[in-house]
């Protein structure tokens, strides 16, 4: 499923997640949008309660890689089977 420069929050991400939960999405692209760590945080939540998602494509978005944080929240989203692109 992609939504390339749609202008997607977090808020909005968290009700497409929801919305798919019950899909067969195996692959989210969701470049060049509004997303913030908050994304991180619903995409660790979804995970935990489907499994047929696999990859996530989160580039030129506002996640800071460098923040302690983010970065064990994308180590907890690789531990669980998500290929993440940020």
């Amino acid at each position: 499923m992609k939504f390339v420069k749609t202008g997607l929050n977090d808020q909005q991400f968290n009700e497409l997640l929801n919305f798919i939960l019950q899909s067969k999405v195996a692959t989210l692209v969701l470049s060049s949008n509004c997303l913030g760590e908050i994304s991180l945080d619903a995409l660790l939540n979804y995970t935990k309660m489907d499994s047929t998602l696999k990859n996530v494509y989160l580039s030129k978005n506002q996640i800071n890689t460098l923040r302690g944080r983010t970065r064990h929240k994308i180590t907890l989203l690789r531990e669980q089977g998500i290929n993440l692109y940020i």
